[in-house]
């Protein structure tokens, strides 16, 4: 496909528009700009200015106001299609949400996976991270269980299992922090972890806890600049109480205890859980590089993690 030396801005478009297509989900103009995979900001002037000729040379299609790479029109069905059956999903993730509000110690539930950006597929489930209180994480995580299968149930809402082979439009709760430790580990920072990190939808907010989570994981600026705002540089220091801290790590323990040798528990400790039934982060990057290399993308393979 590429014929001429490729600018550093027009290969941080290229492979904007390659990650979006692996997901069969074209981008609209503006997408296309914060989603630019560049470790320096561009500014929306210079980046409109210049598309309309990488079109011309074929490098960038664009149809419906959609911009994609060439020859994969069809995609643009399959987010239409996506987006049609969207609202239902994200209608049973507020309800979730709304009854996780009720407890002091839920500070915010934010919508993640393939459902956090506004289209879905049939089958997808609906996951949720839960940020939490300092020090009540664990206690928390078991109120917002016995919540969801009890009044969520009287609400039509289902929560997913480990080892669920029917996972559609059951409530994931697949993501706790602790709004004291919310940094992403070293080890799970690449460009998968920072676009599934610009897309969480909040629907509970509180103590502006979104931009804090934002400004602790802002690492994820080296690879999606122009995804992130303009955050405070300073944030109080959050302190837990020691009572908290200790019937916290109890049911670390017994939850802990309850889990092992269950499957879906990625990292658990006692301020994150991370469950995922399916790690997709190591296939999306290998076919991400793959598909670079096969179009002539130059890609720097120690961008794609810290």
């Amino acid at each position: 496909m590429v014929k001429k030396e490729i600018t550093p801005l027009l290969a941080a478009t290229l492979k904007a528009l390659v990650y979006a297509d692996l997901f069969d989900y074209p981008l609209k103009k503006d997408e296309l700009w914060k989603r630019l995979i560049s470790p320096k900001k561009v500014s929306r002037r210079t980046f409109w200015r210049l598309l309309p000729g990488w079109q011309k040379e074929g490098m960038i299609s664009e149809k419906n106001s959609y911009y994609l790479l060439p020859k994969q029109e069809k995609n643009i069905l399959i987010r239409e299609s996506g987006e049609r059956r969207w609202p239902p999903k994200y209608e049973r993730a507020k309800k979730a949400a709304e009854i996780l509000a009720g407890f002091r110690s839920v500070w915010m539930v934010g919508l993640t996976g393939g459902v956090a950006t506004g289209a879905a597929k049939v089958s997808d489930d609906i996951d949720l991270m839960v940020i939490t209180a300092p020090g009540k994480l664990w206690l928390t995580r078991i109120l917002c269980w016995l919540s969801l299968k009890t009044v969520g149930r009287l609400k039509g809402l289902r929560v997913r299992r480990p080892n669920d082979q029917a996972p559609k439009d059951k409530i994931c709760l697949n993501l706790f922090l602790d709004a004291a430790d919310l940094k992403i580990d070293t080890s799970s920072r690449n460009l998968f972890s920072s676009y599934e990190l610009i897309l969480v939808r909040p629907l509970v907010n509180k103590h502006h806890v979104h931009s804090r989570f934002l400004y602790e994981n802002r690492w994820a600026k080296r690879y999606l600049a122009n995804s992130f705002p303009v955050l405070r540089t300073k944030w109080r220091r959050l302190r837990t109480n020691p009572a908290d801290k200790f019937l916290n790590y109890l049911a670390f323990l017994a939850e802990g205890f309850y889990m092992r040798g269950k499957p879906g528990a990625k990292k658990i400790t006692p301020t994150q859980a991370f469950f995922h039934p399916r790690d997709l982060s190591k296939r999306v990057l290998a076919n991400f590089s793959k598909k670079c290399l096969s179009l002539g993308i130059p890609l720097d393979k120690n961008a794609l993690t810290q």
